[in-house]
């Protein structure tokens, strides 16, 4: 009986698809040495040294390779280079047909067939399908790291890291909302009666606020709340708390006072605005690769179609064929809401502190209320950015949420600069660029 072994191997190309492998099998029968060839097809792109050839396998070592037919080992014939005939083996040394493995892995979730069932190009999973497993021997469980399933291989990686991001976020948000709870409104303001009577002893005087002090304070204002770009993560204020100092020259003392009644809803929204802002590897590679795959698809689109940009960002994310990872940003939404919030307490608390300033200090009057401006404005303007991102994902309920938001800060505004105008008459044209200035921006709102 002839015994086979296989001693030498060796590749060449045959289609886009397969290698032609080459096995030099040395037989003895009647102890006369010789060489016989056999030529047989597996998939191109996988190691040629590490797979397993039909014949030189002895037959009670042949598991069952196909499971639709439930065929072993020696029962396939690769020199066919059909998908049910040729064969991979994996890492673990377990071996199955193409189209064994192509099922199990689901490889029609991540690749286009034509009419004669040939993979054409990528596709996007179905997003419905949830959270994915990465894909494992059907035998012994280990690992598939087959280059041909490396898409699906991917995916399931990306689920893997995006529950771990949830998780991550999703706890930062627990104790967030943690700290919340235990933060006191009506103590603080309370507090502020206190703070306000240890600082009876301080003049307006001691405040110096000229007219330029007044223009570089509200351009600095200006700056600042033009930073909060729809473009970029919400940045933190510091000139909410620790560096307000930076814009609004207050006292030492009273920044002091403002810092006792007010730091912790400060700290907290500083977390909430950090969480926000958080973004993951993971979520940049795949920006990254959008970006560069966007411009190498612009650099072929023809130059006179009408809009090549749109024709560029589709191949684009033809090709990438994954989801944009949306872990970080469901949660970043969530954080972003609770920053919102604080802001919109610690101006009510700014609020505070400014009615129960006498009517002859204007300096301390001019100061406070362009802080609590700041504060509020710096909130509606994250609210409008947030708003504008809800609607390009079509996210109508967390649209709806932003524009409860900005709802909240435009009357918070408003109730701000009438109360200011009641301590201060306006000349009439100032009242009515205010009042035409209202109306628009309650349009705006609206829309």
């Amino acid at each position: 009986m002839a015994r086979h072994a296989l001693v030498y191997l060796a590749t060449s190309r045959a289609t886009a698809s397969s290698v032609v492998v080459i096995c030099a099998l040395r037989v003895r029968q009647n102890d006369i040495l010789q060489w016989d060839w056999l030529t047989f097809f597996v998939v191109c792109g996988e190691p040629c040294t590490e797979q397993k050839c039909p014949q030189c396998t002895p037959i009670e070592e042949a598991d069952v390779v196909d499971f639709i037919m439930q065929r072993k080992l020696h029962e396939v014939e690769p020199s066919t280079g059909m998908l049910d005939e040729m064969l991979i083996t994996l890492k673990c040394g377990h071996c199955f047909t193409v189209e064994t493995l192509d099922g199990h892995c689901e490889l029609s979730q991540f690749y286009e067939q034509d009419s004669e069932d040939k993979w054409v190009a990528p596709r996007m999973p179905n997003s419905t399908h949830g959270f994915r497993e990465p894909p494992s021997c059907p035998t012994c469980r280990a690992p598939i790291t087959a280059r041909r399933y490396s898409r699906a291989v991917k995916r399931a990686e990306l689920d893997v890291v995006e529950r771990n991001v949830a998780g991550y976020m999703s706890r930062r948000l627990d104790a967030l909302a943690e700290e919340l709870l235990v933060l006191d409104v009506d103590a603080s303001q309370k507090n502020i009666e206190k703070e306000l009577e240890r600082l009876r002893t301080l003049r307006d005087s001691d405040i110096m606020l000229s007219s330029k002090d007044q223009r570089t304070m509200h351009r600095r204002i200006a700056e600042r709340v033009a930073a909060h770009r729809e473009d970029v993560p919400p940045p933190v204020a510091p000139a909410i708390g620790p560096e307000m100092h930076t814009i609004f020259k207050l006292p030492t003392a009273e920044k002091k006072a403002w810092a006792a009644v007010a730091g912790q809803f400060i700290r907290l929204y500083t977390q909430a605005t950090e969480i926000a802002a958080t973004r993951f590897a993971h979520t940049a590679s795949w920006e990254a690769a959008l970006v560069a795959l966007y411009h190498a698809e612009l650099a072929t689109v023809p130059s006179n179609h009408h809009h090549p940009e749109n024709l560029a960002l589709s191949r684009a994310m033809d090709k990438i064929a994954l989801p944009r990872p949306r872990a970080d940003t469901r949660f970043a939404t969530e954080a972003l809401w609770q920053s919102v919030e604080l802001r919109l307490t610690i101006a009510h608390l700014a609020r505070v502190w400014l009615e129960n300033i006498r009517t002859d200090q204007t300096n301390r009057l001019s100061l406070w209320s362009a802080y609590c401006a700041f504060v509020l404005q710096t909130a509606s303007k994250d609210a409008r950015n947030a708003l504008a991102a809800c609607r390009k994902a079509e996210n109508h309920r967390q649209s709806l949420r932003a524009h409860l938001f900005i709802l909240r800060t435009q009357f918070e505004l408003m109730s701000l600069n009438v109360w200011m105008a009641q301590r201060k008459p306006l000349e009439l044209e100032t009242r009515t660029k205010f009042i035409v200035r209202s109306r628009i921006e309650t349009v705006v709102t609206c829309n």
